[in-house]
């Protein structure tokens, strides 16, 4: 099953209710969006676009708490294609330690660092630190957690590094 996990901003009628639960965006001006905002993230089945699952709540609380918690919907046998915000080592080794051969896809971000394990410069198992902060936050995480990298040119012909569970370098391959 193919999945896409992913973020948006919803305008909801203006009211004094909707004001002070979902809030607006603050622009750098000081001046406040027109409407109240929600804040969301949603688990789509790729095949079809229909949304699996969703989370939603104020605009000032950040697209990665919605995820968490849509984390556990994901299904069992899938893949889950994320956009580049959600590179997060609690949302990713979440997804592939809970449940049963769940794995994930996402462009790594241009400053994420690594150690390469095995492999070569455009297929590898990679070796990345979590940060003592996100350790903080959440116990359960290990020092560190391994992802596979590929490197594929985009449509400008520039190199892109995907991150992804599916490790077996002879199973699936980057083409």
């Amino acid at each position: 099953q193919l999945f896409a996990m992913d973020g948006t901003t919803l305008r909801t009628h203006d009211n004094v209710e909707n004001r002070e639960h979902f809030g607006a965006q603050l622009y750098s001006s000081g001046a406040i969006a027109s409407y109240p905002q929600v804040r969301g993230v949603t688990l789509t089945a790729l095949p079809t676009h229909i949304v699996h699952s969703a989370a939603f709540g104020p605009y000032g609380i950040n697209e990665m708490q919605y995820a968490k918690q849509l984390i556990a919907d994901v299904p069992d046998e899938s893949l889950t294609v994320f956009d580049r915000g959600f590179l997060s080592a609690e949302i990713l080794c979440a997804l592939t330690q809970h449940g049963m051969d769940r794995h994930f896809i996402i462009p790594a971000k241009s400053n994420t660092r690594w150690e390469v394990v095995e492999g070569d410069d455009n297929d590898c198992i990679v070796r990345m630190r979590v940060s003592p902060q996100a350790r903080a936050k959440c116990v359960e995480l290990p020092e560190f957690w391994e992802a596979r990298a590929i490197t594929i040119p985009d449509r400008q012909a520039r190199k892109r590094v995907l991150l992804t569970s599916l490790s077996d370098r002879r199973r699936y391959k980057p083409s």
